[in-house]
């Protein structure tokens, strides 16, 4: 999303927010096809939403620089 190295202290909250939201949203083999969302929304419900944690549809997760475009 970002290059490295790059500070987080110049990025506005909701914009480091988005891109975790697609990033724990994208499927991942190391994971047996499961999200960290879907693996994270088996415990207490009660937490993503304490945590303001929101899926989004792996088929519309953007994992690129693309999705500050």
């Amino acid at each position: 999303f970002i290059p490295q190295e790059t500070s987080f202290n110049d990025l506005p909250q909701d914009g480091i927010d988005l891109m975790m939201r697609h990033i724990h949203s994208g499927k991942r083999d190391s994971l047996n096809g499961n999200s960290p969302f879907e693996l994270f929304s088996r415990g207490k419900r009660s937490n993503m939403k304490k945590l303001g944690v929101r899926l989004i549809s792996a088929d519309e997760a953007i994992l690129s620089s693309k999705l500050f475009k």
